[in-house]
């Protein structure tokens, strides 16, 4: 029996006496294996090509997703096998160091430290250069608040909090990626602790406790991510369980035989595939459709070691190559994606993939070579522990200090020229209809059914007779609004507005996020018993089309080709779309269906602003084919409906768009407030588009 010492583990590896009770906080002697580096992962039987392999797989998945690759569209499922791969070799390098009565807390956090910051920190101050330079005023205030919350490894939290609907887009925020380094470095907090407190634990009593910390975070998973995804998405009692599955595994003492071996590593990677290939931004993500993933990671941990195929598959040179610099390909990936279009320009989407996968293995091979070595093995100083978190406070202080001064001082708006303040002014260009009071955001704040009920709603026009006509729809609808606004004041009319972001005018299950979907039927519901009690004449239903038929991710930017939609989901958004204006027109309702906006997908002000900055044309266009390459099996899809229904379909490519292209800059008005959303003031050039409306209410009106 070991005898142990108060406020200690054991005694000290042969001598028998208790240290001093701050004996703990001196710099710990690491075991001669792990200052050479031959120990990896503190897995005592040595180095596994197959999970080296494994990572190389997983972070491939991550930054293809990410590049825009079509048919991976479940590719953040990369992250997941990370989390799991990261508690299996946590749990193996503690367990490493208490067989051999050597573990220490500085010691653990000294080689984490030394693994992690010094990569992340220089990732972080070239990306700030890149900030500097290219990001406008808001996007360059959003990217302070999270290179402070990176450094303090809080950035899940701090991103879970930018999700809103209109926060600026995941394609502006270069830290983005940096959330999942939040969420183990929170782990790494708890974990040693645990482990700390039931090594001693029999096998069965350690199991059992990680097994009811597994299942209590995966139900909480379940169970948030109906309501708020996004909390559920970034935060660590939500993904603690799948780190722990990898503690769990590596707590099993089991070694298959050749076939089970074989049979585990084939299910593993299948599962793999299924979740990279199946799943989607619709799916509801993590819960228990995180388990495909995690399960999977478990199978190939446990089955991986000498199979055959895990030897082909995942221990071949180019696996054994992306796997050891995978860490810095992941930390470079993203500021890649979203600096790379500035510097080159715009590119064809096979061009763009291709560019950011060379240009992400390049910079992390590089910061693999020249930072994680010489730092992670001592060729670099930073080997003692006060000199290392000192260094590391220091640096965290000053990256915190100047993402204070850029936060208070706007985001330091005075490095743009005139013209470039002058066009970036639009983003802020919206209307009263976007507003709380009119409209409901993401998260359901602002217009709510109730209101809808009970008539608390935004009247458009100005007539003083009660209304005749509803504007309904997501965003598109409340961006077009003035211009049906300005077009029902011209003919003394009035209508209202009902709106909800994100909620497509028709049953929304499948097509947006499920803690979403409930709430946007029930807006709807209270929007069709709203028209029928107040005997509306007629409906304009507007709606982002394209989104509901296409990939979103997270902060709803859609990032897939709309030509690319499955004939089951252009089936159903017809089905259902169809249903909706029959059930209209059954109450006497004229339906008018308007097509979408020409969508430039990038932030408008923001783009122009950079030309403006360039010395560059302030123009942005996208030619008809452009347009019909992103946006034509949308139109198609609602032409159909009207076609099939006999309702009225208004069509604004006219008023925006010359023979050859749409522009986002028309007689010196910014058209857009971002890619795809028109500003108050681009809206209003459109009135005339309404003009069909308003005439078919008056019918003496000399336009009709």
């Amino acid at each position: 029996m070991t005898a142990s010492c108060p406020g200690a583990l054991v005694f000290p590896a042969g001598t028998g006496k208790c240290p001093s009770p701050c004996a703990w906080l001196k710099e710990p002697k690491l075991p001669t294996a792990l200052q050479t580096g031959t120990v990896r992962g503190g897995d005592d039987r040595g180095f596994r090509k197959d999970l080296n392999g494994l990572r190389a797989v997983s972070v491939t998945f991550v930054v293809l997703y990410h590049a825009g690759l079509s048919g991976l569209a479940g590719g953040y499922v990369g992250v997941d096998a990370f989390f799991v791969l990261s508690g299996y070799f946590m749990s193996k390098m503690i367990g490493h160091d208490l067989a051999r009565q050597q573990f220490s807390f500085v010691a653990f956090y000294l080689r984490r430290a030394r693994r992690i910051l010094p990569a992340l920190i220089v990732m972080a101050a070239a990306t700030s250069v890149f900030a500097y330079l290219y990001l406008m005023p808001e996007e360059l205030k959003s990217y302070a608040r999270s290179l402070r919350a990176t450094t303090l490894f809080y950035s899940n939290l701090q991103f879970a909090r930018e999700s809103g609907y209109f926060d600026v887009a995941s394609e502006l925020k270069p830290l983005l990626h940096t959330w999942s380094l939040s969420v183990e470095e929170q782990f790494y907090l708890i974990f040693p602790l645990l482990t700390f407190a039931s090594h001693k634990l029999r096998q069965k009593p350690k199991i059992s406790v990680y097994l009811a910390i597994i299942s209590l975070s995966l139900l909480a998973s379940e169970t948030i991510v109906q309501f708020d995804q996004q909390k559920a998405f970034f935060g660590l009692p939500y993904r603690l369980w799948e780190m722990m599955l990898g503690a769990l595994t590596a707590s099993i003492s089991f070694e298959p035989g050749r076939f089970a071996r074989e049979g585990l590593v084939a299910a593993g990677l299948c599962l793999l595939m299924v979740a990279g290939i199946f799943f989607s931004a619709t799916t509801s993500f993590p819960g228990f459709s995180a388990l495909v993933p995690c399960v999977a990671t478990t199978l190939l941990i446990i089955g991986g070691r000498r199979s055959a195929i895990a030897n082909v598959t995942l221990g071949n040179p180019a696996c054994q190559f992306l796997g050891k610099i995978s860490y810095s390909i992941y930390l470079w990936h993203w500021p890649v994606v979203v600096f790379l279009p500035y510097v080159l320009g715009d590119l064809a989407p096979t061009e763009k993939t291709g560019a950011i996968c060379i240009a992400s293995i390049i910079c992390g091979w590089a910061s693999w070579r020249f930072i994680e070595q010489p730092f992670r093995f001592r060729l670099i100083a930073f080997g003692r522990p006060k000199v290392a978190f000192s260094t590391y406070l220091v640096i965290a202080g000053l990256f915190a200090s100047l993402s204070t001064i850029v936060i208070e001082n706007q985001g330091l708006p005075y490095r743009l020229s005139e013209q470039a303040r002058l066009v970036y002014e639009a983003r802020g260009d919206t209307s009263r209809f976007l507003e709380r009071t009119c409209f409901a955001d993401p998260d359901g704040e602002g217009l709510s059914a109730a209101n809808v009920r009970t008539d608390e709603t935004c009247a458009l026009g100005g007539g003083s007779d009660p209304a005749t006509f509803v504007l309904w729809g997501d965003s598109h609808a409340g961006a077009i609004a003035p211009a049906l606004d300005l077009a029902a004041k011209r003919g003394s009319l009035s209508g209202v507005f009902v709106g909800s972001a994100g909620c497509p005018p028709f049953a929304s299950a499948r097509l947006v996020r499920p803690d979403r979907a409930r709430r946007c039927d029930d807006f709807n519901a209270a929007a069709e018993e709203m028209i029928s009690r107040r005997g509306i004449r007629d409906v304009v239903l507007v709606a982002y089309w394209r989104k509901y038929l296409s990939i979103t991710d997270g902060n709803e930017r859609v990032s897939m080709e709309a030509s690319l939609t499955s004939t089951s989901q252009y089936a159903l958004i017809k089905d259902r779309l169809s249903e909706r204006v029959m059930a209209l027109q059954k109450n006497g309702v004229k339906v008018w269906l308007m097509l979408d906006v020409p969508d430039f997908n990038q932030p408008v002000p923001e783009s122009l602003a950079r030309l403006a900055m360039l010395g560059r044309p302030i123009q942005l266009e996208l030619t008809k084919a452009a347009i019909e390459t992103r946006q034509g099996v949308a139109q198609d899809l609602v032409q159909d409906v009207g076609k099939n229904t006999g309702a009225s379909v208004l069509d604004p490519a006219p008023w925006l768009c010359d023979v050859q292209a749409c522009k986002a800059v028309l007689n010196g008005t910014v058209l857009y407030k971002d890619g795809d959303h028109l500003s108050a003031s681009g809206a209003r050039l459109l009135s005339g588009l309404f003009d069909p409306v308003i005439s078919n209410l008056k019918p003496n009106d000399p336009r009709r």
